[in-house]
């Protein structure tokens, strides 16, 4: 049986959303889905076990398993449990008997399971019919969604996403009154952080 198995070695293991040839060696995630080619049946293959390694080219830590030989992916449940660093992944098919093969190609990440800081300082300023809105956001955020409402303490719908700690809109069709404007920060690895409070403006006749 060890013999088969090492014949069927695993091969093409990669990031689902990212491919074996991505130019993006290390991407950051905030999760860590796997999928990877079946091994022959024939074989005897039970199942497949996924390893994660904080060093690469070593054999690593069991992280998970899968039963089936045509089962190809995993989904690690709790990523924050796992913590927050570079990993590199592998796979092995096991035996009825727990006899593993050789282990697949190995992919790297970097798991990032913690959000951005909260942004902060939120200020608007409207002159003509333009509103420039600043805050304060962290260096680990990579966009900025700004959310309008005239509902205090609401978050209302989006009005415009920024890379920076800065952005502009048409205040253009919006009713008179007092608006309320939240931003939200998104991280590299996808983590949104808490709203922030909100600044306000209002609009006169």
């Amino acid at each position: 049986m060890k013999k088969s198995l090492l014949l069927a070695a695993l091969l093409g293991l990669a990031l689902v959303g990212f491919g074996p040839g991505t130019s993006q060696a290390q991407p950051v995630l905030n999760h860590c889905n796997l999928s990877w080619t079946a091994s022959n049946p024939a074989d005897g293959v039970q199942g497949y076990n996924v390893y994660f390694s904080t060093d690469p080219g070593q054999p690593g830590v069991k992280v998970g398993s899968v039963s089936g030989a045509s089962t190809v992916a995993w989904s690690c449940p709790s990523p924050q449990s796992l913590g927050d660093s570079l990993k590199y992944a592998t796979v092995a098919a096991y035996s009825s008997d727990g006899t593993e093969s050789a282990r697949s190609n190995e992919v790297a990440f970097l798991l990032d399971t913690t959000p951005p800081s909260t942004p902060s300082g939120v200020t608007i300023a409207i002159s003509d019919s333009t509103g420039t809105v600043n805050w304060m956001g962290s260096s680990d955020s990579t966009r900025f969604d700004l959310y309008l409402t005239q509902a205090a303490g609401a978050l209302g719908n989006l009005l415009v996403s920024s890379a920076t700690t800065s952005a502009t809109f048409s205040t253009g069709g919006l009713p008179y009154g007092t608006h309320y404007v939240t931003v939200i920060a998104t991280d590299a690895a996808g983590n949104v952080s808490a709203p922030s409070a909100q600044g306000s403006f209002t609009l006169s006749p």
